[in-house]
């Protein structure tokens, strides 16, 4: 587990000084413990690389579980924090400090994380939005609020206070992120080797040019790092931070944008403004008077805005003086143009600090505080109805509070005077609750107070802040005056405090010493300077642009006309110029709702922002400084802390390489030294260094003096083998500790399950936990821990009060020591006891305590151990069993035994499979009984040095497996007749599985493996075997049948269509393909086709006998059948080609050639009846026409005989007539 090297509070050091705290912070950074405490003080050193220390499985190590019992952690704060809130309904805050580099912000983003996995309202999706917020924020901060510095590559530069809301059930409500003093000079120039805020980076190469945004958004914005000069350091140089990948970061903000619906082009909109307007330079053209020399940038710098370029210019190179304009110098129109720049961006990042604030609104409308109250309402008139009171009251809070560290460099400014006065304020709010507190509750209490000293510097803050004859109001009276300078500040102020001559100091003030020895430039600025004795070092400032500074103005009329840009955000930015004119305004925010429209923001910039709206503010107003409305900030901010249960975190940069695990002693104590560090650990040890409340100090030492019947558990330092046996039968109380401690991990009962006791059933520890509560009784449990332990003169450094007991170092380490030695026996019974038990989450819990208490390399620990692995393997294995029977993972066997390397001899192996049968008995063979199986009892592979459990479960596992195999073989549908037989014998080993386990697999104490699970997989099986005989019957049948038909054997084909049809259609329809009824119907074919051959065949060589001889083929030809009978075997022929039958064409041939021949005879037979037919015509011809010659002539013959007669007639009548 986590490695403890030196102490974990150094208030229990034994040597406390410088080099002892030193040495012991160097231990434990060497070893990755980068978290110790003081007290209740946590210190967080920055180890400069990722440590594998966080994340949800690190939290719920800490959930639910006192401070005193997990290493340091800063989840052990947030874990302290959100108890105490749910647990007393109070408020809480935590403060985190440190210098810049020092890891503050990573603090307070892991606070944020552990509060986000442990609060509350899980599976609530509202509850779940809010904590997506609440770490979404983060991202999108930081590119608007962080920079490149020298000390670090994402420092902060704004002062935050993040109050998270919750109900008082612990859900997440919404939060309140309050911004102090952002450093806005960097926006116009970031110091050497530093760069300016991340966002304009990420915008500049991260928005790619072909995005929509950035063609609308962002004209003219470079797609390089150092394309603008406000992108540049001020030197000009370019500055590329190591491991800094701003592309990648951009998707970050990005993605954070959309969470949190923040309008990115807006937001890109102002950030191309100011770096336009940072590439705006002037040219002298005459005294005093100048003008614009880059009006290309100043015309892309108007566009981003959305005014007029020759406003712009006029707005710059000159002023308004009653009814004339006054000309600036190149140096003053500079100072304009900077002073704008800087408006515009804390303005832009007051209004994303809205849109923050917007997103973290509460689900309802309660507020935590009056503060937050008006930040989230819109104003203290907004909390009307007595239900939205009650629901404020209702309303808890944790505020981080992430502030920036004490400054020292070669030239201070103001900025360093407020930062540092912010240290003072803090450092008098740390006193208070640390010292104060304490002195107090020692009175309280009743207790003797000790020495207490510290450091007060109370005083010194009256010197700043003293509203008469302070440094803030002494500044104030000279920005007043139209002609105040810097001069006269710094003379007045050496006045007021009474240090005229040189070398004077006093109240904390001092004028820097020079000497002969002292450089020119030391002697040059001695009337420029003066010194502040603070508590971290003594600090010398620069009064030069002190005055200008604290007044923060920016120009009237660059205001007025901003106000008046035709982009509706920008304009929104600067719709409060009214109130500025009238004075009025606190410092850059807008509106609360987060809109940009109608919100209001004053002139003066960078300090206690949360996005309130300055909507409300009518009438005159005095204006208000910089410093003064700083401290008054501050002074809220305390207000604020004063109401809520505070937790500290002093983080320290252990190098200033930022090199990882690398740790200087210098460095590091001076960090100690100005946080008054050192000071505390002093105080400390003077003091009390552990205060416990009576519960938890009794719950905590009650083991010490812990007995079962009167008999002590531990006697002459062994366990009393007696005393072990009374305390198992009585319910195992000889653990009641260690097991309370294990059973709170995972909700169980708080005594191994005992039932609740009597007084008389009780131990003796357990009778004082029951008691603990009153300053009597603990004194009583005192005078019986005296008895104990090894050293009683001890607890006399001990002092008991009304409600809490207060030790010094040497009580805390008698009593820790005598816990730890009674924990470790305790912890090795308890592993004993958890062994036995097989009780996996109790061995895991226990084994985690023996390792922490230094046990892990105990016998009972390697026995405990190997039992959990024993049992884990056990438990996995039954649930991959579990998970491959039900078919929801397949591989799941598999995996778990390449896991914990049991071994898988046997793959592919049929023959040493669980359940299968021996290739060589597959066929016809006996078949094996379940008891003859491999592995079917016993130890199942030699040298086994898992548990029967393992052994038991593996084999079941093993049987699953194969039956798996086998299941998947018979889906498959391609099995064979080994496969069926492999079946039977994986459902006969499931059966004898299942019946061996059968009378222990309901008993809570038995260890059988999922047999149910693999009778259902069994089952299964036995199933799909049935279906895979008769789906092997039909594949024999149809491998038969495309053998037959391939060969057109028709009485094989016929044989094996029938054996198809005989198996019954309900078994063989589900079971049958498409492709397996085409290939039957095609087979169908076939034989019809082969019959027909066989009948072409027959009717052939009857009609070739039947013209065997020329008699009987003139006897067939001249039969009337013939001509049909051909005709139908021509038909035969026809319906038979075309063909592949073997055979087949030569006896198409063959049939042709007879129905040639009888077509030939039928043709000669028809030849030789129409010759006859002929013959005859002719001869009836030729008798007919002799008939008609003979008549012909008969009549001639009978014509001429009636001629003649008539002849005479007519003759005799001629002559008669004549005659």
């Amino acid at each position: 587990d986590v490695p403890r090297p030196g102490v974990d509070d150094m208030t229990l050091l034994t040597k406390i000084d410088p080099a002892g705290i030193r040495d012991n912070l160097k231990t434990r950074l060497s070893a990755s413990c980068i978290y110790t405490y003081i007290g209740q003080v946590l210190v967080a050193m920055n180890p400069f690389t990722w440590l594998e220390i966080y994340g949800p499985e690190a939290a719920k190590r800490y959930a639910h579980v006192s401070r005193l019992d997990v290493p340091p952690h800063v989840f052990a704060i947030a874990e302290a924090a959100f108890r105490a809130m749910t647990d007393e309904e109070e408020s809480q805050c935590v403060i985190i400090s440190g210098e810049s580099g020092a890891g503050k912000t990573e603090a307070s983003k892991q606070i944020q994380s552990y509060l986000a996995i442990c609060s509350a309202g899980k599976g609530s999706a509202e509850v779940e939005r809010v904590k997506r917020v609440f770490l979404e924020s983060n991202p999108l901060l930081e590119a608007f609020g962080n920079a490149k510095t020298l000390r670090n590559n994402n420092s902060s530069r704004f002062g935050k206070y993040f109050e998270l809301l919750f109900d008082r059930f612990g859900a997440p409500r919404g939060g309140v992120v309050t911004n102090y003093l952002l450093e806005k000079s960097r926006t116009v120039k970031p110091g050497a080797g530093e760069r300016n805020f991340h966002a304009f980076y990420q915008v500049a190469v991260g928005l790619p040019a072909s995005d929509p945004v950035r063609q609308e958004a962002c004209k003219g914005l470079s797609t390089s790092a150092t394309g603008h000069a406000v992108l540049r350091d001020q030197d000009g140089k370019a500055v590329s931070p190591k491991g800094v990948d701003d592309s990648k970061a951009f998707g970050w903000t990005r993605d954070a944008m959309k969470a949190l619906s923040v309008d990115e082009k807006s937001a890109f909109v102002a950030l191309t403004g100011v770096c336009h307007l940072g590439d705006v330079t002037f040219a002298e053209t005459g005294i005093d008077a100048c003008q614009i020399d880059s009006k290309e940038a100043l015309a892309l710098a108007a566009t981003a805005l959305g005014v007029d370029a020759a406003q712009v210019a006029e707005a710059l190179v000159s002023r308004q003086v009653n009814e004339d304009r006054a000309t600036r110098t190149v140096a003053e129109a500079e100072v304009a143009k900077q002073a704008f720049a800087k408006a515009l961006y804390s303005r832009l990042f007051a209004w994303v600090l809205a849109e923050v604030n917007k997103a973290l609104k509460q689900m309802t409308s309660s507020e935590p505080t009056k503060m937050t109250a008006e930040m989230l309402m819109g104003g203290k008139d907004a909390i009307e109805s007595e239900q939205q009171r009650r629901a404020a009251a209702s309303t808890l809070t944790i505020g981080l509070l992430d502030i920036f560290g004490f400054e020292q460099f070669q030239v201070n400014s103001l900025e360093q005077l407020l930062i540092n006065y912010a240290n003072e304020r803090l450092l008098r709010e740390f006193n208070k609750q640390v010292f104060e507190a304490a002195t107090n509750e020692y009175r309280a209490e009743g207790v003797p107070v000790g020495d207490l000293t510290y450091h007060d510097n109370s005083g010194l803050l009256n010197v700043i802040e003293n509203k008469n004859d302070g440094i803030f109001a002494i500044l104030k009276s000279e920005c007043v005056r139209r002609d105040g300078n810097d001069a006269n500040f710094l003379a007045t102020l050496l006045k007021i405090r009474g240090l005229a001559g040189k070398d004077s100091e006093k109240d904390g003030l001092f004028v820097p010493k020079v000497s002969r020895h002292s450089s020119r430039a030391e002697r040059d600025r001695l009337g420029t300077v003066f010194g502040v004795k603070h508590f971290a070092a003594e600090v010398t400032y620069s009064v030069a642009g002190f005055v200008e500074k604290n007044r923060d103005r920016v120009p009237d009329e660059i205001c007025q006309l901003i106000a008046t840009s035709d982009q509706p955000f920008i304009a929104s930015l600067f719709a409060d110029v009214d109130d500025e004119n009238d004075g009025g305004g606190a410092n850059g925010a807008s509106g609360t709702n987060g809109s940009a429209g109608g919100s209001k923001s004053p002139k003066t910039f960078g300090l206690a922002s949360s996005g309130k709206s300055g909507a409300g503010h009518h009438g005159k107003k005095a204006q208000r400084y910089v410093t003064l409305h700083f401290a008054e900030s501050l002074a809220q901010l305390t207000g604020l802390l004063d109401e809520t249960s505070q937790s500290f975190v002093r983080c320290i940069k252990p190098n200033h390489k930022m090199a990882a695990k690398c740790f200087e002693g210098v460095v590091v104590l001076d960090q100690l030294r100005c946080m008054g560090m050192l000071e505390l650990v002093e105080a400390r040890r003077r003091g009390y260094a552990r205060r416990i409340d009576h519960a938890t100090f009794v719950s905590r030492y009650a083991l010490l003096v812990e007995t079962v019947d009167g008999e002590a558990i531990v006697k002459d330092g062994k366990a009393s083998t007696s005393g072990k046996k009374k305390a198992a039968k009585s319910g195992g109380d000889y653990t009641s500790s260690l097991l309370s401690m294990v059973n709170s991990a995972t909700g169980g009962p708080a005594t191994n399950g005992a039932a609740a006791k009597t007084e008389a059933e009780m131990t003796e520890g357990q009778k004082w936990e029951s008691k603990a509560g009153t300053p009597a009784v603990s004194k009583e449990f005192i005078a019986l821990l005296k008895k104990v332990v090894p050293k009683p003169e001890a607890l006399e450094h001990l002092a008991v009060g009304k409600t809490k007991v207060f030790l010094k170092k040497a009580a805390v380490d008698e009593l820790e020591s005598g816990r730890e030695e009674r924990l470790k026996r305790d912890v090795l019974l308890a592993l004993g006891e958890a062994t036995e038990n097989r009780d996996a989450m109790q061995l895991e819990l226990t084994l985690r305590i023996a390792d922490e208490l230094r046990l892990g390399e105990t016998d009972e620990a390697r026995l405990a151990r190997s039992t959990l692995t024993d049992e884990r393997a056990y438990m996995e294995i039954c649930d991959a069993t579990v998970e491959l029977c039900d078919e929801a993972k397949p591989t799941a066997v598999d995996e778990c035994f390449a896991a914990h390397n049991v071994p898988s001899a046997g793959d592919g192996d049929l023959e040493t499979l669980p359940g299968a049968v021996a290739p060589s008995k597959a066929k016809g063979g006996k078949k094996k009984d379940a008891e003859e199986l491999p592995f079917a009892g016993g130890q199942w592979f030699s040298g086994s040095s898992w548990s029967k459990y393992v052994l038991d479960a593996a084999r079941v596992a093993r049987t699953a497996r194969a039956g798996d195999a086998v299941f998947a073989t018979l889906k498959a549908g391609d099995c064979a007749p080994e496969d069926l037989e492999n079946a039977k014998a994986v459902v006969a080993a499931a059966n004898a599985e299942h019946a061996k386990f059968k009378a222990v697999k309901d008993d809570d104490d038995a260890r059988a493996p999922p047999v149910d699970s693999l009778l259902n997989l069994a089952k299964r099986v036995e199933a799909f075997a049935a279906q895979a005989a008769t789906r092997l019957e039909i594949t024999t049948n149809l491998k038969a049948l495309a053998t037959a038909t391939a060969a057109f054997d028709l009485g094989a084909i016929t044989k094996a269509l029938a054996a198809l049809d005989a198996i019954p259609p309900e078994k063989a329809g589900p079971l049958m393909t498409d492709s397996d009824e085409e290939t039957i119907e095609a087979s169908r074919g076939v034989v019809k086709t082969l019959e027909a051959y066989g009948a072409l065949e027959k009717e052939a060589a009857k009609l070739k006998k039947e013209i065997a001889s020329s008699a009987a083929a003139k006897k067939f030809a001249a039969k009337d059948e013939a001509p049909a009978r051909v005709a139908a075997l021509e038909e035969q022929i026809a319906a038979c080609e075309p063909t592949e039958v073997p055979g087949g064409k030569q006896k198409i041939t063959d049939a042709k050639a007879v129905c040639a021949k009888i077509r030939e005879l039928i043709k000669d037979k028809e030849a030789e009846i129409a010759a006859a037919a002929a013959k005859a015509a002719a001869a009836k011809k030729k008798k007919e026409e002799r008939a008609a010659a003979k008549a012909a002539a008969a009549q001639a013959k009978a014509e001429a005989k009636a001629a003649k007669a008539k002849g005479g007639k007519e003759a005799a009548a001629a002559l008669a007539a004549a005659g």
